[in-house]
């Protein structure tokens, strides 16, 4: 038999246990003797509710931000996905990376896997990978993503595990773009004021000359 309890000590404080009990039997089935084991677990109970805590915070910050995030051990497996890149993976694949191993590669956009390998494997050298992709959209539109892959090492300094963001930067890019595009309309504006300017110029001196 095995339970676990939440004993209170004498200060008032409460620490976690561990109760292990065997029942020895003879051949009639009748009990013989009992051995018990009270084991503190106190520590770890605590750890992991630290953890737990942790992880919550952790999901609560992904899940509200504006950033498509997965984090991938070193093989590139999905060990944790903010909850809207769960529903995009499981709606378009089939699979949940909360309930079965996955791999980053197998559920990507294609655009991302001629460069995925190269760029992950950099990130696991300890480099931080930044860069902007566009890609077409089911309904004819483009895309644009800022993409990052950034290391996490632990205590000795290997890296562990990577940090997936993707950045919907679309609405951005195309701010860019409708202000690059003005500043192309008014230089052509200004190239056409100052032709025109100059052929006024002309054809007015022109009989003035005459006239003189």
């Amino acid at each position: 038999h095995k339970n676990q309890y939440r004993l209170k000590m004498k200060d008032g404080s409460y620490e976690h246990y561990e109760v292990y009990g065997w029942m020895r039997k003879d051949k009639e089935g009748k009990t013989t003797r009992m051995v018990g084991n009270l084991i503190n677990v106190n520590e770890k109970v605590l750890a992991e509710q630290e953890k737990e805590r942790i992880k919550n915070c952790l999901e609560a910050m992904v899940n509200n931000g504006y950033i498509y995030s997965m984090l991938l051990d070193e093989l590139g497996v999905i060990l944790m996905a903010d909850q809207q890149t769960l529903e995009i993976i499981e709606h378009d694949y089939s699979v949940d990376p909360t309930k079965e191993e996955v791999l980053y590669v197998d559920v990507m956009p294609d655009i991302f896997k001629k460069t995925f390998l190269d760029e992950f494997g950099k990130a696991l050298k300890g480099e931080t990978i930044r860069k902007e992709v566009e890609r077409p959209l089911l309904e004819g539109s483009m895309q644009w993503l800022d993409v990052m892959y950034h290391p996490i090492h632990d205590k000795e300094g290997k890296v562990i595990q990577v940090l997936t963001n993707l950045l919907d930067i679309t609405e951005r890019k195309r701010a860019e773009i409708s202000i690059r595009d003005a500043g192309n309309q008014a230089q052509a504006l200004s190239r056409l004021k100052s032709g025109i300017l100059s052929n006024l110029s002309h054809e007015m001196r022109t009989p003035l000359n005459g006239i003189m």
